[in-house]
């Protein structure tokens, strides 16, 4: 997983437009400020279950600058979500209805 600043955009998978890699620049992880990740489901601790390739849990330590929160619908939250070792943690999950684990912005 890259961040990129896009200078164009191409249709990737599932119709979903995505930056057209030689037409954007690489942006290092390292001056990110502000990560927002999806989620499947998360709970009030801030735990969340993404979509299970763990492309942002191995992305995520690189941004040592960045905020990270999660977007979901409140009908996303679970009771508990157990956190595995290679889990990373939101600061901060914002629904429809509420925010979670306190505010970042």
């Amino acid at each position: 997983m890259i961040a990129m600043l896009p200078g164009a955009w191409k249709k990737g998978a599932f119709g979903i437009p995505e930056p057209l890699p030689e037409a954007s620049e690489q942006i290092a992880p390292e001056s990110i400020d502000l990560v927002i990740c999806p989620c499947t489901a998360f709970d009030e601790n801030g735990s969340r279950i993404g979509m299970g390739a763990g492309y942002y849990d191995r992305f995520l330590p690189k941004c040592r600058n960045a905020h990270v929160a999660a977007a979901a619908f409140e009908v996303q939250k679970a009771d508990f979500i157990p956190l595995r070792e290679w889990d990373y943690p939101m600061e901060a999950v914002y629904t429809d209805k509420a925010i979670y684990s306190g505010t970042i912005l």
